[in-house]
């Protein structure tokens, strides 16, 4: 069986020099294998090259150029400058009542789009909805409460007409000299 060797040969050898001096012997399968080697090293440097030429080779081509008719015309003269614009008039805008803003309202210049800061408005427009519910509950509170005071109105006014039935029909059973001394105390339901 033969083998594939490479051997250095030193200084006090027959060549004379410490040059790397290979012996090759071998069979045919290592010869394909360095074979392989030596292929796969240039196609991967062919493969290198073209990958760095390929970004040239898939660009479009660049159109002719067209040629077009000019015409004169007068334009306005434009001045680019850089600055700060801002308002001739600001206001803040401040709700009467507090609340969550359930949305807001659209803006005038582009109804799609709500009002948003810096947005141009006028009198009348909606800028902001509050959520109703908080002062929903407070007028229903306050609804049952005024209800609650009639009943009681209503009560107390029974209680009186009643003390009035009863004040005369007692004045009617007696005599006019017993009231004359009698203390009498009107309570009144709270």
């Amino acid at each position: 069986m033969a083998e594939w060797l490479v051997v250095a040969n030193a200084r006090n050898d027959y060549n004379g020099g410490g040059y790397f001096n290979p012996v090759w012997q071998g069979d045919d399968t290592v010869k394909k294998t360095i074979l392989a080697c030596i292929i796969g090293v240039g196609l991967g440097a062919a493969g290198t090259a073209c990958y760095f030429q390929l970004p040239e080779a898939l660009e479009p081509p660049t159109p002719p150029p067209v040629a077009k008719k000019i015409s004169v015309a007068c334009t306005p003269p434009t001045i680019n400058a850089l600055g700060i614009v801002k308002p001739e008039e600001l206001v803040e805008v401040g709700a009467q009542v507090n609340g969550m803003i359930q949305s807001f309202g659209p803006d005038s210049a582009d109804p799609s789009k709500p009002v948003d800061h810096g947005s141009i408005v006028h009198k009348g427009d909606v800028l902001a909805r509050i959520d109703p519910s908080v002062y929903q509950a407070q007028v229903e509170y306050a609804e049952a409460s005024l209800a609650r005071a009639q009943a009681s109105l209503q009560q107390a006014e029974a209680t009186r007409d009643q003390a009035k039935i009863e004040w005369r029909r007692a004045q009617s059973l007696c005599m006019p000299s017993m009231f004359d001394s009698l203390e009498v105390k009107v309570l009144y339901p709270t």
